[in-house]
């Protein structure tokens, strides 16, 4: 078949949010012509899952929140929505400069959504307690965004910055807690403390009304991995002419617009970029400087999976916990390890254990500069160190995600403002959208998929 030279909507990146906008296109204007670029031999991005000896291993994301509609919808429509499961168990324990504690419970996105469960919070020091709830009498509501570390230490003191608030991002973001956008990286937390004077209170009257999660968090993922959604999704868009390892070189202004690739050239009426920031800010020179700049702004923090494989383990995890988070005042390679043959107990058969470990934070991080050997050394000393595991793993698998998180810094989505208000302006009917951008879980990722395919199709109509 001889590749098309121009479409209706041309995607930019085979990742969960370019999968996401093809679909969305398709479902909204059926008969348009969907082309979907994708630079390397594989669609998902960071969604991957591996067979490792039998083992249904993922090697990025493990699961993805389910109180945002997202992802249940889209597995929903695809023929997954019987099909998400549950773990076995989910909870936490944070290693600190004091040992190995329990997250206190009553805490939402790590921060205590009562007087009880700050007083509660035996990880913290009678004055770490004590402290947290001076946020019951500080003046003011929050106008504008400011790092996390400022604001959860004014508001509840550094022990709960450095034992809970930073475990738990370093763990999920691997970010500076001193430079992160509160706004972009806990827009829940920011939310509360726009309307509410004490966060506390705020979170309180959040979690009765169901706003906000008073409690574990519901986590779903696929039966069988992640991996299956992103299969599946390719199986549902035969419509789409998918084309990979091509990569989009340069996007300009024609009737249209024309993306040269690797490959040749095609044509488009509009353009949805759902690539890394790093990735699209050099496309979007071409038609917008202004919004190009901005998302070079965007830093990213190299982060690798680190899998261990045990025949027998001689280690029981703490009743109701899944995983360990490690702060940074302990100094360790790893910044997280997940009981993954717990959590998962379907994805490992014949009794064998998974530790499953994430190595990386943002700024340079000499461990990930390592060999695969040293670096799985290094991880096996700190499973070690941390959790008294003295058994040998059998197999180890090292999984790198160059520049694989994006960095959210003070006044994030300002900047993301300002570069989609520069699009509109510049190169109406070229979209952004992916993990740099708001928000870099699954589900928020989907919705912005769909939110291009929308403006994509809005675009396409006569003026």
């Amino acid at each position: 078949m001889i590749p098309a030279t121009s479409a209706d909507v041309v995607v930019i990146g085979g990742g969960i949010t370019g999968l996401s906008a093809a679909q969305a296109v398709l479902e909204d204007r059926p008969g348009a012509s969907v082309v979907l670029l994708e630079s390397s031999d594989r669609l998902g991005g960071k969604i991957a899952t591996i067979d490792l000896d039998g083992i249904a291993l993922e090697t990025g994301a493990d699961s993805f929140l389910a109180r945002t509609p997202d992802a249940v919808s889209l597995c929903e429509r695809i023929g997954l929505g019987d099909e998400l499961v549950s773990p076995a168990v989910f909870g936490a324990v944070i290693a600190d400069r004091d040992g190995v504690h329990r997250l206190p419970s009553g805490f939402v996105y790590g921060l205590p959504s009562s007087v009880g469960a700050a007083l509660g919070a035996h990880s913290l020091s009678i004055a770490g307690r004590l402290r947290a709830c001076r946020d019951l009498f500080l003046p003011g509501r929050i106008t504008d965004d400011v790092s996390v570390a400022a604001f959860v230490t004014r508001r509840f003191g550094g022990q709960v910055l450095d034992k809970v608030v930073d475990p738990l991002l370093a763990g999920t973001r691997a970010g500076r807690v001193e430079d992160m956008s509160l706004a972009a990286a806990m827009p829940q937390i920011f939310g509360v403390a726009h309307s509410s004077r004490s966060v506390i209170r705020g979170l309180d009257r959040a979690s009765k009304k169901g706003v906000v999660d008073n409690g574990r968090p519901p986590f779903l993922t696929v039966s069988g991995g992640l991996g299956r959604v992103i299969e599946t999704l390719r199986d549902r868009l035969p419509a789409v002419d998918v084309r990979m390892e091509t990569e989009a070189i340069r996007l300009e202004r024609a009737s249209g617009y024309t993306i040269t690739t690797n490959q040749g050239s095609i044509e488009a009426a509009a353009v949805i970029v759902a690539t890394p920031a790093y990735v699209a800010a050099p496309l979007l020179d071409g038609v917008s400087g202004g919004a190009a700049a901005a998302l070079r702004t965007i830093e990213h923090a190299s982060v690798a999976s680190v899998a261990l494989v045990y025949e027998h383990l001689d280690f029981s995890p703490p009743q109701g916990t899944s995983g360990l988070l490690v702060s940074r005042s302990v100094q360790q390679v790893i910044a997280g390890c997940t009981w993954y043959s717990t959590k998962w107990p379907g994805s490992v058969p014949d009794g064998r254990s998974v530790l499953r470990c994430v190595v990386g934070r943002a700024g340079s991080d000499p461990a990930l500069e390592t060999g695969d050997d040293v670096l799985s050394a290094a991880v096996i000393n700190d499973v070690e160190r941390l959790l008294a595991v003295h058994d040998t793993p059998i197999r180890t698998h090292v999984t790198r995600w160059n520049r694989g998180l994006p960095q959210y810094s003070v006044g994030h989505l300002q900047r993301i403002d300002y570069a989609e208000n520069a699009l509109r302006r510049d190169a109406p009917g070229v979209m952004v959208a992916g993990a740099g951008l708001r928000g870099s879980g699954i589900p928020d990722c989907i919705a912005q998929g769909r939110q291009a395919a929308t403006a994509a199709i809005r675009s396409l109509q006569p003026k």
